[in-house]
């Protein structure tokens, strides 16, 4: 028979995997390696995205798009209703010039219509007077026409009398003067009379 022996041989432990502490660092190392580079780009966008949207500089020269605003009428600006890159609408109020000016004008305009209108109603009541004194004449022409006539008149009666000795050689050149007289009298109406149709016209 055999003999067991009094002292068996131990039965084998397993051995625990114990961590590797340089394989944990590895781990960490890389993990927050991803996170800063991460971190860095979400800080590039963020700056990225700030500086499109508010671009700022102390010596350098932005491009834009640039609107021309002028006004229609010329003046001093005393109210400005909008600021820099606002939207604006059609018919908003932009700025308000300064009226003075323009009622300074329209006071003058009225006032030179008001002496207009007076120097209407005085070329009426000269045009008035001046058709008067056409009239008056053509007045003047007919009566010295007519005083021309009875002088003619009273020569050609006279005249026949002067060989018969019923009238004097004193009356006739008396008469002949009157006749004279009255054609003067006659080319005075008349040139008045033209004078007086040139000034209505």
């Amino acid at each position: 028979m055999a003999e067991t022996p009094s002292n068996p041989l131990p039965e084998p432990t397993p051995v625990e995997a114990t961590p590797n502490p340089d394989q944990g660092r590895k781990l960490a190392g890389r993990f927050i390696s991803l996170g800063a580079v991460a971190g860095v780009v979400v800080l590039a966008v963020w700056v990225w995205s700030i500086i499109e949207r508010h671009p700022r500089t102390d010596d350098a020269f932005a491009l834009a798009n640039v609107i021309g605003v002028t006004p229609r009428v010329r003046g001093q600006i005393t109210r400005i209703n909008v600021q820099d890159n606002q939207e604006v609408k059609e018919g908003d109020v932009l700025f308000e010039i300064d009226p003075a000016d323009y009622r300074l004008q329209l006071a003058n305009a009225q006032a030179a219509l008001a002496a207009l209108d007076q120097q209407i109603e005085v070329a009426r009541s000269q045009d008035t007077t001046l058709k008067f004194q056409v009239k008056a004449a053509q007045a003047g022409v007919e009566q010295a026409t007519a005083q021309q006539k009875q002088a003619g008149d009273t020569l050609e009666r006279l005249r026949p009398l002067l060989t018969n000795g019923f009238a004097t050689a004193d009356d006739v050149d008396k008469v002949e003067t009157a006749v004279k007289v009255a054609a003067a009298a006659v080319a005075g109406a008349e040139q008045r009379l033209n004078e007086a149709k040139t000034a209505v016209s």
